[in-house]
């Protein structure tokens, strides 16, 4: 039975917060917030065009080595290796990307851990999903948007880490409450 939540929620959503009009990517004209769809959304003055607004798709990766889990640290919080997946790639090689960007090493995915819709401020929702991986190269070194990295406890770590989607991941893995998929084994080690 999975008991880590999938939702997690730092501040308090009324149906409009953080949309804005703007203006209209297709036509460049001004948009209004009117009811389009169901929602309040942003709706362009000239070509009558609907603004819709998507989470962002994350990956969070778990690397896992001798019963010890990486932690990184950015803008003052520990957390796992993560970050946003680009356009023209897929989550899992995302997760390969931002572990050799963060960290320098180079790994191998294992398992898929937990997917979690993170509603972080009004202008910013994602849609994670937590990999777990082992180390197979590379050199330890933070990089990117990380200043530091250490390596502790799987049991334990949980305690230190500032973000809550990471926090409950680890403390279910830790004691291992939280089922693990496997992957596609096309995707388990990067490709040039």
């Amino acid at each position: 039975m999975v008991s880590v939540p999938q939702v997690y929620r730092s501040y308090h959503r009324s149906p409009a917060v953080g949309e804005r009009s703007g203006y209209c990517p297709a036509c460049g004209a001004a948009c209004r917030l009117e009811r389009a769809a169901g929602r309040t959304r942003p709706v362009c003055t000239g070509c009558g065009r609907v603004r819709y607004r998507n989470p962002l798709p994350g990956v969070a990766v778990v690397i896992r080595e001798a019963g010890r889990v990486l932690l990184a640290r950015r803008r003052g919080a520990w957390g796992v290796p993560a970050g946003f997946v680009e356009y023209d790639e897929d989550y899992l090689s995302a997760a390969h990307r931002e572990v050799r960007e963060e960290t320098g090493l180079e790994i191998e995915l294992t398992g898929l851990a937990n997917p979690s819709s993170n509603f972080v401020r009004p202008d910013l929702h994602s849609l994670v999903g937590v990999v777990c991986a082992r180390r197979i190269g590379g050199t330890l070194r933070p990089g990117d948007d990380v200043d530091a990295l250490r390596w502790a406890p799987l049991r334990g770590a949980h305690g230190g880490v500032g973000f809550e989607g990471d926090r409950l991941a680890l403390q279910a893995l830790a004691e291992e409450r939280l089922p693990v998929l496997p992957i596609d084994s096309r995707f388990r080690r990067s490709r040039p």
